[in-house]
C-alpha cells in the first residue's frame, strides 16, 4: 500500500515535534554547556567549509579574469555566485519527487565587455513556462546530459536602460548540443510606487529548436516591506504550433531580516485554450534565512487544478533548500 503524506498532516507533525522539543527538560547546566560548545564547534567547521568553497570559487574567477583581461581586480566589483538547490515535493495523488540543481556564474568584470562564464544544470529552455513558475520538484538530477555551460557577453548598463546580452553554450554530454540565447531587458520606474520590467529572449537549443520568450512584470509597492506584482509570460517554439502562456498575481511580504512570505495565484495554458480552460494553481511560500546570508529554506504548500483532471484539486507540499556560495 502506497503511503501518502498530505501537507496539513506534515505541518501538524512538524509543529507537534517542535513543541515537544521546546518543552522537554534541558538537563544539567554542565550538559547544556557541553552541548553549546559542540554546536559552536560544528558551526565553525561549517563556516570554514563554506568559506573555503566560496573563496576557491572566487579565486577561479580572478584567475579567469586575469586570463581574459590581463590585469587585477583591485577596484572592480565581482558578482560571481554559485547556487545549489535541493528540494522535495510530496504530492497528494502521485509519487514524491526531488530535485538537485546547480547554477553558477563567473563574473569577469575587468574585461572591456562583461564576460560571464555560466553553468546551469536545469536551463529554462528545457522546461515549460508552467514548470518554471511553479515551485514543485520535477525529479531532476544534475546530469551531464542536461547541464549547460558557456559564455555570456553583456555591456554594463543601469537597469533603467536597455540591456543586451548574448549567451553561447552547449550541453555537457558526449556530443555538441548548442545553446544560443539573445536577451534584451529594461526596467521602468513609473512613479514612487509603480515599476515595470520587460524581458525578451530569442534562443536556440538542440533537441528543442528555436524559440522566443516574452515576459512583462508590473510591480506596485504596498508598503516599505510588501509588494504586489502582476506577471505575464508567453513563449513560442518553432516545433510546436501552439504557444504557451502563464499569468500570475503575487504578493511578497518581508516580515523581518529572517522571514518573508509569498502569496501566488497563477493560470497557464496553450494558445488554443481560453480563460475557462487554463490550468490553475495557488500556493503560499515561507522563506527563512536559516544560516547567515547564504542558506535559505522555503516551505510551500500548493493546490493545483489541472484541466486534464477535470480541475480536481491536488495538494502538494514542497521543501526547498538554497545554498549560495559567494565571496
Amino acid at each position: 500500500m502506497e503511503l501518502q503524506i498530505k501537507p496539513l498532516n506534515l505541518l501538524i507533525c512538524l509543529m507537534f515535534c517542535g513543541n515537544a522539543l521546546a518543552q522537554s527538560p534541558v538537563g544539567t547546566e554542565t550538559e547544556a554547556l557541553n552541548e553549546t560548545n559542540v554546536q559552536e564547534e560544528d558551526d565553525k567547521i561549517f563556516d570554514k567549509s563554506r568559506n573555503y568553497l566560496g573563496h576557491q570559487y572566487i579565486a577561479l574567477t580572478e584567475t579567469m579574469d586575469n586570463f581574459f583581461a590581463g590585469k587585477n581586480l583591485e577596484n572592480e566589483t565581482n558578482n560571481s555566485f554559485l547556487k545549489v538547490i535541493t528540494q522535495a515535493t510530496w504530492f497528494e495523488r502521485s509519487d514524491t519527487e526531488s530535485d538537485f540543481k546547480l547554477k553558477g556564474k563567473l563574473d569577469l568584470p575587468s574585461t572591456r565587455k562583461r564576460y560571464r562564464l555560466f553553468i546551469d544544470s536545469d536551463p529554462d529552455e528545457q522546461n515549460s513556462l508552467e514548470e518554471r513558475n511553479r515551485s514543485v520538484a520535477k525529479g531532476e538530477r544534475v546530469r551531464d546530459g542536461n547541464s549547460v555551460a558557456g559564455l555570456e557577453i553583456a555591456k554594463r548598463k543601469p537597469p533603467t536602460e536597455w540591456r543586451q546580452s548574448v549567451s553561447l553554450g552547449a550541453k555537457l554530454n558526449s556530443g555538441f548540443d548548442a545553446l544560443v540565447r539573445f536577451r534584451v531587458r529594461k526596467t521602468w520606474v513609473l512613479n514612487e510606487k509603480w515599476a515595470s520590467f520587460f524581458r525578451q529572449d530569442v534562443w536556440y537549443l538542440d533537441d528543442v529548436g528555436w524559440g522566443e520568450t516574452s515576459r512583462l512584470e508590473l510591480t506596485h509597492a504596498l508598503s516599505d516591506k510588501s509588494w504586489f506584482q502582476i506577471m505575464t509570460e508567453i513563449e513560442y517554439q518553432d516545433d510546436d504550433p501552439q504557444w504557451q502562456y502563464i499569468h500570475s498575481w503575487r504578493v511578497d511580504q518581508k516580515l523581518s531580516e529572517t522571514y518573508a512570505f509569498t502569496y501566488l495565484i497563477g493560470v497557464s495554458g496553450e494558445g488554443t485554450s481560453n480563460a475557462l480552460s487554463d490550468n490553475r494553481f495557488i500556493n503560499f511560500s515561507v522563506r527563512s534565512r536559516i544560516y547567515d546570508d547564504w542558506v535559505f529554506l522555503h516551505l510551500t504548500p500548493e493546490v493545483f487544478f489541472a484541466k486534464e483532471d477535470d480541475y480536481e484539486p491536488e495538494h502538494a507540499f514542497t521543501l526547498k533548500l538554497e545554498i549560495f556560495l559567494t565571496d
